[in-house]
């Protein structure tokens, strides 16, 4: 299944969507540009590869975004970064494998960024990351809370 960039442009109003468990494979870029209002979107349980860059332009009130149990093959690291008021970001069991250097750094009302159950083998150092963490690779478990500035230290 693709998400086509004309498909969701007659619904201005929407506030929720979701699109869990919909065998999606592609969404086009700008595919959620005319949903202006929308607050949480959830594509879990879908077998979405590649996250990037303009995948969520528009969406400038959304705060939930759900994306686990997806299949990501490719996140490019610009992927959420027009998601200015996004607090909640799931990516639970989502084949992460790596986190670029500035994938969540602009994501300022960020609170809840949940990485569990990925194998995630590289986070590239780099100071811009606001993210206090906690983390067990050999159970492929890992939690990130917003708190304060900190370093983050680089496995690599």
């Amino acid at each position: 299944t693709v998400i086509r960039s004309n498909l969701l442009s007659g619904l201005l109003s929407l506030k929720h969507l979701y699109l869990q468990n919909n065998l999606i494979e592609f969404i086009d870029e700008f595919s959620f540009v005319s949903l202006k209002n929308l607050k949480e979107l959830n594509l879990n349980l879908n077998k979405i590869k590649y996250l990037y860059s303009n995948m969520f332009d528009g969406l400038i009130f959304l705060d939930k975004l759900q994306l686990s149990s997806i299949e990501i093959d490719f996140m490019d690291e610009y992927s959420f970064n027009s998601l200015k008021q996004l607090s909640k970001l799931y990516l639970i069991d989502s084949h992460l494998k790596e986190i670029a250097p500035y994938s969540f750094s602009l994501l300022s009302n960020l609170v809840i960024l949940n990485v569990n159950y990925n194998e995630i083998e590289k986070l590239r150092k780099n100071n811009t990351y606001y993210i206090f963490f906690f983390f067990d690779f050999k159970n492929y478990i890992m939690q990130f809370y917003r708190i304060t500035p900190l370093f983050l230290y680089s496995v690599d």
